[in-house]
């Protein structure tokens, strides 16, 4: 029985889905690296009964689509890695549950807005890194509540309207990347 895993290393093969919940009896999971594989959707509650889940790595896959309640219980997660896949859009809510998130990666995908409650509750954050996408606007309200934020990449998009408030909420940015 795998109920005592905590790393789990799929990096490099050839998924293309998952099974809802496939995951579910490995519930001491800490570490599951799904990164460079054919994936292209992550489904709601893709990664139910993983409460121990701190680090998630999903990086260079086909992902177009990710389902709204797909990192719901994830309370636990520090690291998304969600950079290399084909993300065009980000459900607002996404992210509303992982309240322990410091480090979100999104880089290198087709991003080409985002809603300012998007990053709403993530008030452990430390690190998002936006780069590289298609974004050409910032919201004055993206980070307003995301006190801890030190390093910020937003550079290589399509940028033409920065809000003036925008980072004025960012008390501990260290790095600003535009």
């Amino acid at each position: 029985s795998l109920e005592n895993l905590q790393k789990l290393n799929l990096e490099e093969n050839k998924l293309e889905n998952l099974e809802e919940a496939v995951f579910e009896k490995m519930s001491d999971l800490e570490i599951l690296n799904l990164g460079k594989n054919q994936l292209v959707s992550i489904e709601n509650l893709q990664f139910a009964g993983q409460n121990n889940l701190k680090q998630l790595y999903l990086y260079s896959n086909k992902i177009n689509n990710i389902k709204k309640f797909a990192f719901n219980s994830l309370f636990k997660l520090e690291i998304l890695s969600l950079q290399d896949n084909k993300i065009i859009s980000i459900e607002p809510s996404i992210f509303r549950n992982l309240l322990n998130l410091k480090r979100l990666y999104i880089h290198n995908n087709g991003l080409t807005s985002i809603e300012a409650s998007t990053f709403k509750s993530l008030k452990n954050l430390v690190e998002v890194n936006l780069s590289y996408n298609q974004i050409n606007s910032i919201d004055s309200k993206w980070f307003i509540d995301c006190p801890n934020l030190q390093y910020l990449f937003i550079d290589h998009n399509k940028l033409s309207l920065i809000d003036s408030e925008t980072f004025s909420d960012l008390k501990n940015i260290s790095s600003l990347y535009l």
